[in-house]
C-alpha cells in the first residue's frame, strides 16, 4: 500500500531535463525516484527501506516504507512485529514485507522549499546546477576568458553565503524547515562532464579528483558544524576575505591531510 499525490509538475521537470540534457525520460524519472527515495531516508533515518515510484503519466508520487515482518523486533526503522502487522494485514506472516505509507507531498514541497533556497542564488552568481542528489545538489562556476579565477571565486562563496541565509530565514519561519542541515564545500579544479553510464542507464555528471575532494569537505562541514568550507586552491585564487583556517584535516581518498578553511563569521569568537 502506498499513497499518492498529484505531481504533474514532477513530469514537467523530467522533460525538461531530459530536453535539455540529451537523456531519455524513463531514465530521468528513475534517477528522480531514487533522489526522492534517498531525501525520505534522510528526513526518516538512514537505515529506513523507502521506495517512491512516479507514475509516468499522471506524474502521481507513490512513496512507501518497507517493513520486515519479525517475531522480535531489532530494528524499529525496518523491521515491524507479527502482531503489529496483522493489525494491518490479519494473513500477514513471519518474513513477509509490508509497505507503510509515507507523505511524499509534504517531502517533496519541504525539498523544492530547500532548493529554493539555493539554486537562485546559485544561478545569480554564474553558477550551473549540473544534478541534484537526494536532498544534495552539485553546482559548477565555470572558468573562462571573460571571469578570472578571483572573479569566479568570490561569486561562488557570495553564492554559498546567500543560500546559508536563506535557508536560516526557511528554518526560523513557521518551523518549514525543521531538521534541515546545510552545509557546502567550495574547491577549484578541472573536471570532465557529461553523459556518464552503461546501457539504458545514464546520469548527466562530471567527475574528477576536484569533484571528490569538494564531496569530501561538504561532510566535513557537517562534523565540524559549519555551514561552508573552503579549501587551500580555492582560497589561493580567492583570497582569505572572510575566510579563517581550521587546520588540516585527513581527508578520505587522498594521501595528504588538506587545508581547510571556514566562514569568519561562524568561528568561536563572532558575535
Amino acid at each position: 500500500m502506498a499513497v499518492s499525490a498529484n505531481r504533474l509538475e514532477l513530469l514537467q521537470i523530467a522533460d525538461a531535463v531530459a530536453r535539455e540534457k540529451s537523456i531519455d525520460r524513463g531514465i530521468v524519472i528513475a534517477a528522480m525516484e531514487d533522489a526522492i527515495a534517498k531525501a525520505a531516508r534522510a528526513r526518516y533515518g538512514s537505515e529506513t527501506d523507502v521506495h517512491a515510484e512516479i507514475d509516468p503519466k499522471k506524474g502521481e508520487l507513490r512513496l512507501s516504507r518497507h517493513m520486515l515482518v519479525v517475531d522480535k523486533v531489532e530494528n524499529h526503522a525496518n523491521q515491524i512485529s507479527l502482531d503489529d502487522a496483522r493489525r494491518a494485514n490479519p494473513g500477514a506472516q513471519i518474513g513477509d514485507t509490508i509497505a507503510d505509507t509515507l507523505p511524499p507531498q509534504d517531502l517533496v514541497d519541504l525539498l523544492n522549499r530547500y532548493f529554493d533556497c539555493q539554486v537562485p542564488a546559485i544561478v545569480e552568481h554564474g553558477g550551473e546546477v549540473l544534478k541534484y542528489m537526494g536532498d544534495g545538489l552539485l553546482a559548477i562556476f565555470p572558468i573562462g576568458a571573460e571571469r578570472d579565477f578571483s572573479t569566479i571565486c568570490a561569486a561562488a562563496l557570495e553564492a554559498g553565503r546567500a543560500a546559508r541565509n536563506q535557508i536560516a530565514a526557511l528554518c526560523a519561519s513557521d518551523g518549514d524547515g525543521s531538521g534541515l542541515r546545510f552545509g557546502l564545500a567550495l574547491h577549484v579544479g578541472d573536471v570532465l562532464f557529461g553523459n556518464i553510464g552503461s546501457g539504458n542507464r545514464l546520469d548527466f555528471t562530471c567527475i574528477g579528483p576536484a569533484v571528490n575532494l569538494a564531496a569530501r569537505l561538504e561532510k566535513l562541514a557537517g562534523r565540524l558544524g559549519r555551514t561552508v568550507l573552503a579549501s587551500e586552491d580555492f582560497v589561493d585564487h580567492c583570497g582569505d576575505d572572510g575566510l579563517e583556517p581550521l587546520g588540516r584535516f585527513a581527508v578520505a581518498g587522498f594521501a595528504a591531510e588538506q587545508m581547510v578553511y571556514g566562514l569568519a563569521d561562524e568561528g568561536k569568537d563572532a558575535p
